[in-house]
């Protein structure tokens, strides 16, 4: 059994750097910062069932995408019946919210000056490049982001390596509690129970029969989009709508966000057109209107 000097199983934070929350023992591959444990967090030393409870704060990024579900198990094995994990990742929603309504403004204030100037071009706030440190961050050294995930994603992922989602939220940072199989029936466990309940403390969770309406909706509005090249500016205004309607549910299906985030891609588009028409429009009444100065009186 993995315990501690007072003969009680461990708590463990992996990837804990140089700040180890109270209590936790840190786990870290890289030995220069003085950790309890120096090792990967993919391969834990420890035996089956001998951790209390888990912090990973931003550390589940640095893992490729592909190899999460092994990392996951591999928790979940050191985990004893009903211990605990707490984990906090960049969140995928907040990015994309905050790339497409403008706001990520004010996240780049809060940055550190290093990080304001890596994400800035001739000295102005670059978005592109903002959304590219939020998703990646700096690759410098071991500061590379492998994979940015949403509430939908993880949860699934923790499900299939043995844990029970217990609440999550996603904004700013996608945190999720969980507790390893076993623990008892408040566990919003099964594929469908956050889709269904929402678990105290935890943000709204969309309901089936209210998603299919909304995509019904969408739809139709999609069906609309032609009409508005014949009057500036409501592309934009359209859009605004649309991305109110997201904030409700806080779970949606991929596909419903893939198809959502291709309609405000069209919509952008959209307004581009209006604008190069409209400026198109004002350079040939300038034209005309020059020709109409320069012809001979009657």
């Amino acid at each position: 059994m993995c315990r501690d000097k007072l003969g009680v199983i461990m708590k463990i934070e992996i990837g804990c750097g140089k700040n180890i929350a109270p209590g936790f023992k840190g786990v870290d591959i890289d030995a220069s910062l003085n950790p309890d444990f120096v090792a990967d967090m993919c391969r834990l030393p420890f035996a089956d069932g001998t951790i209390e409870e888990i912090r990973a704060v931003h550390c589940i990024e640095h893992v490729p995408w592909q190899d999460v579900s092994a990392v996951l198990r591999e928790w979940a094995r050191v985990l004893r019946p009903e211990g605990r994990i707490f984990l906090a990742t960049p969140s995928l929603r907040f990015i994309i919210d905050k790339y497409l309504d403008g706001s990520w403004t004010k996240d780049f204030d809060i940055f550190q000056p290093g990080e304001k100037a890596f994400c800035s071009i001739d000295g102005r706030p670059s978005r592109d490049k903002w959304v590219n440190f939020k998703l990646f961050s700096s690759q410098v050294g071991q500061d590379k982001h492998c994979a940015c995930y949403s509430a939908n994603w993880l949860c699934a992922e923790m499900r299939a390596a043995g844990f029970q989602v217990l609440k999550w939220s996603e904004a700013p940072s996608l945190e999720i509690t969980a507790a390893r199989e076993g623990s008892p029936a408040d566990a919003a466990s099964s594929p469908d129970a956050l889709a269904t309940a929402p678990a105290e403390g935890c943000c709204a969770v969309r309901q089936k029969d209210r998603g299919s309406s909304l995509r019904e909706d969408l739809e139709q509005l999609v069906r609309l989009l032609p009409a508005l090249s014949a009057r500036r500016g409501r592309a934009v205004w359209l859009k605004r709508i649309l991305l109110q309607l997201m904030r409700p549910f806080a779970r949606p299906q991929i596909e419903f966000d893939a198809q959502l985030l291709r309609l405000l891609d069209r919509l952008m588009a959209f307004e581009e057109q209006i604008q190069s028409l409209q400026s198109a429009l004002e350079a040939q009444k300038a034209a005309l209107r020059q020709l109409k100065q320069g012809s001979p009186q009657s």
